[in-house]
């Protein structure tokens, strides 16, 4: 079975808050990284998700190193929505 991970950036335009991450977030650019794992056994290539995860900065007077979160990607999908939608 063969693995990837597929690594893209989202920007917020505003501070944001995304379920399951306690503190709210600075608006900017973030590293979303999804590792997907190849299915066998069809006629065509398949990927199935196994997790996405969030690289959040250090925030001020925080821990002294970066995080990175697992999170939902529709909840992110959804957050990146709202934060388009606000002017």
């Amino acid at each position: 079975m063969m693995n990837r991970t597929v690594t893209t950036q989202v920007t917020f335009r505003h501070p944001f808050r995304i379920d399951g991450i306690a503190e709210a977030q600075r608006a900017g650019t973030y590293i979303v990284e999804t590792a997907e794992e190849q299915l066998q056994g069809v006629s065509f290539t398949v990927w199935r998700r196994l997790e996405t995860v969030i690289h959040l900065p250090r925030q001020p007077g925080g821990p002294m190193v970066d995080q990175v979160v697992a999170i939902n990607p529709r909840t992110l999908e959804a957050t990146l929505a709202l934060d388009s939608a606000s002017r």
